[in-house]
């Protein structure tokens, strides 16, 4: 379990960092794209190796086409000082399942696995 917990911690400090990193750097900075990038890697890790306690939905929100990755329990998040009981492991763009799709990281089996809740 504590190895869940920390790739989700893992995860949302990525995002975290990323989404910091674009108030500092423009936007298509390198840095920025290795954080997306290894946000991504880590999304698959736990959608592969946790997809008993992990799963995806269409996040209806309007922009880009995402994905949320939901928990099926909550998890207590704790990066630093600051502590949230998160329900997610944050959002997962579309084109990035696409493109796991498009170079066969991914069958379209395991992707229908993982919208089964």
């Amino acid at each position: 379990m504590i190895e869940y917990v920390h790739l989700v911690t893992q995860i949302v400090a990525t995002s975290n960092s990323w989404h910091a990193a674009e108030e500092l750097f423009a936007s298509n900075s390198s840095i920025i794209e290795a954080a997306r990038n290894a946000k991504s890697r880590l999304q698959l890790r736990l959608l592969r190796s946790f997809s008993d306690k992990a799963y995806l939905e269409v996040d209806e929100t309007e922009g880009e086409h995402l994905y949320s990755i939901k928990l099926r329990l909550p998890v207590k998040v704790e990066i630093g000082t600051d502590c949230h009981t998160r329900t997610d492991a944050t959002h997962l763009p579309a084109r990035i399942v696409e493109n796991w799709l498009d170079k066969k990281i991914v069958s379209q089996q395991e992707l229908d696995k993982w919208f089964q809740r």
